[in-house]
């Protein structure tokens, strides 16, 4: 898997999508855990002027198709954790415009620096939204009998 930075003091992509929301609320937050069909972490860690983490979605109709995390990764760092679109929905710019936005939250709040690590996929997309590529993260598995 590849690992990337994007540096704050370079230009901050555009969203091509105006769909990206922050999940700002209680309701938000259930209705994107409801969508991921994941159990809601606690409102704590999510709510807030400087959470520990945010979380935002792209909306088609009344439901997320897609939702990505910046995790708070230290004083000037975040981390972006599981961006993901409904298969339905690629290719309509929903997983650049989530992390275009997640971008931008990010350097209000006075982070520096964002990190990921991209599957193959990912790979392709983070360096049109200014990630560079760092390194590369091998992963083994036994082999199967």
């Amino acid at each position: 898997e590849g690992f990337f930075t994007f540096d704050h003091s370079d230009p901050l992509p555009t969203p091509t999508a105006d769909r990206v929301r922050r999940a700002v609320s209680e309701e938000d937050l259930r209705v994107l855990a409801k969508a991921a069909g994941i159990k809601p972490l606690p409102t704590q860690w999510l709510l807030g002027e400087r959470p520990k983490m945010r979380r935002f979605a792209v909306d088609e109709g009344e439901m997320p198709v897609g939702w990505v995390s910046s995790i708070d990764a230290g004083e000037d760092c975040t981390w972006v954790s599981a961006l993901w679109v409904n298969p339905e929905h690629r290719g309509k710019g929903y997983g650049f415009s989530l992390v275009a936005k997640l971008l931008a939250d990010d350097r209000s709040l006075g982070y520096r620096h964002s990190v990921l690590l991209a599957s193959y996929a990912g790979a392709r997309l983070y360096p049109h939204l200014g990630y560079q590529r760092i390194g590369t993260l091998y992963l083994a598995s036994p082999a199967k009998k």
